[in-house]
């Protein structure tokens, strides 16, 4: 944690102790004593259901937004003492982002604000944003509301979210981007550091496969033919259809038993050398195809295949030419992380910022309390 939130971060670690106290029956640190019972005293504000910041307010819904997929994880797995730890760390860690969020927010609006056309510029922005957030919903703001207000949202909380996001991108755009110098070498030196880990393409086959395995016809054909015979004389009536015209994919639902033949036969691309054994055949015999191109009849060793090649992507290294614009932005939003890191701490250091310990302490038990019937079928199990 950056030295810009220790303050916070003080006030936040203090809290699972009262949280042990109140709902575990565990012993509480003294919260008016040290560091951290210090800075508590000196931004108490409000009660806890929403965490005061400057002139702004974060509320539970928000913080349990951003944090819910990973409750639902945690409390289908974790009993109850398990849980409220994780939640506490997770709501904790949001509450941080959240506050260093509005304070950028509210610095960043405050210096555009003097700009002549900021205001005209957010509000056609914003407009638009909010035509697209109601396209999700078919247009409906009715729907909207109620498909948000399932998970703890409305229209309005996600478009100011979105609105903090974009004041806060012009911003850095605006005074920031432009007088940081990402020099050529700097993007070349990257590259090079991460060519291997980053910019390495293996190679890939993507393909249909028609799968007739011998164990299909049972240990013998009824007219006495040996089984392997049998899905033989299948390969070939379907390679007789393949090459009179017929679509691939049709006589791969006619004929295959493979793992997708409710996919048309196709697997996913993979590098050749990840296929298993049992398919190595398949993989020699597309060696030398052309995409579009099938193997004809390939035996292994108690099945046939008839595979057709509709990808390949060769070993290669990714160019700097092509990688060079996101290379620029890397550099760039590891600047701006040093850069916002120390504005946070000067406007931390004049910020007045509520109660964080209730506010964490009050999210996490709204969190226990919503997921506690999932909890306690867990541990049923």
């Amino acid at each position: 944690m950056d030295n810009g939130m220790v303050r916070i971060g003080l006030l936040v670690c203090a809290a699972w102790g009262a949280l042990a106290a109140g709902v575990l029956g565990g012993e509480a640190e003294p919260a008016g004593g040290g560091e951290a019972g210090q800075a508590s005293k000196r931004s108490v504000v409000g009660t806890g259901t929403v965490l005061q910041v400057n002139e702004d307010a974060i509320t539970s819904p928000e913080i349990l937004r951003a944090v819910r997929g990973e409750l639902a994880e945690w409390a289908g797995r974790l009993e109850g003492k398990q849980f409220l730890a994780q939640a506490q760390k997770a709501i904790a860690q949001a509450v941080i982002n959240e506050v260093q969020n509005r304070l950028l927010y509210q610095y960043a609006q405050e210096l555009l604000a003097e700009s002549g056309d900021f205001e005209e510029v957010l509000a056609q922005e914003m407009a638009d944003r909010r035509r697209k957030l109601l396209g999700r919903y078919g247009g409906s703001e009715a729907e909207a509301h109620a498909q948000l207000a399932a998970v703890g949202s409305s229209v309005d909380r996600e478009l100011e979210s979105s609105e903090r996001q974009l004041v806060i991108s012009i911003y850095r755009d605006t005074f920031i981007r432009p007088a940081v110098e990402i020099t050529r070498s700097q993007m070349i030196r990257y590259y090079e550091r991460n060519r291997e880990e980053l910019y390495h393409v293996e190679p890939t086959i993507e393909f249909q496969l028609i799968d007739i395995p011998a164990e299909a016809f049972g240990a013998e054909s009824a007219d006495g033919e040996a089984a392997l015979g049998a899905a033989r004389r299948q390969a070939l009536a379907a390679l007789a259809e393949i090459e009179a015209g017929e679509d691939f994919s049709e006589v791969v639902g006619r004929y295959s038993h493979g793992f997708y033949k409710g996919q048309a036969g196709r697997w996913r691309p993979m590098n050749p050398a990840s296929v298993s054994e049992r398919y190595g055949v398949v993989v020699a015999a597309l060696a030398s195809l052309e995409v579009g191109g099938h193997s004809g009849i390939v035996a292994g060793e108690d099945r046939f295949f008839i595979a057709k090649l509709l990808g390949r992507q060769e070993e290669r290294f990714v160019s700097f030419a092509e990688v060079q614009d996101q290379i620029a932005d890397e550099l760039f939003a590891r600047r701006w992380q040093k850069d916002s890191t120390v504005l946070l701490e000067k406007l931390l250091v004049r910020a007045t910022v509520g109660d964080t310990q209730k506010f964490v302490t009050h999210v996490t038990l709204l969190a226990y309390e919503e997921f506690l019937p999932v909890v306690q079928k867990q541990a049923a199990k």
